[in-house]
């Protein structure tokens, strides 16, 4: 999560992923947490889609929050030991899909 909002402040996934692979190399962070990083960062990229979102029409909304939602699906189905994460955003998206709005 705090990947995700460093991202999202400095609107680069690149110098997240960057930063997690110097801290990685050196030994300050193990690999299993860098690899948390590098979802955090794919999840903050949405951030800048959000925000521009946010002047636009409903389609535009649409569209950006099932960017963000894909993206965390994403990051949830690569990390499959943590199965209880990947249910919960599926109960989020059926509740969501019995009404004509995504958010």
């Amino acid at each position: 999560m705090v990947t995700a909002l460093f991202t999202a402040v400095v609107h680069s996934s690149a110098a997240t992923i960057g930063f997690a692979i110097a801290l990685a190399s050196g030994g300050a962070l193990e690999l299993d947490h860098a690899i948390y990083w590098v979802y955090g960062a794919n999840i903050g990229t949405t951030a800048t889609a959000l925000i521009a979102s946010t002047g636009g029409n409903y389609v535009g909304k649409q569209v950006a929050w099932a960017h963000c939602f894909y993206k965390i699906a994403g990051a949830l189905y690569l990390d499959s030991r943590n199965i209880s994460s990947l249910l919960w955003l599926l109960t989020i998206l059926a509740e969501h899909s019995k009404r004509s709005y995504i958010f």
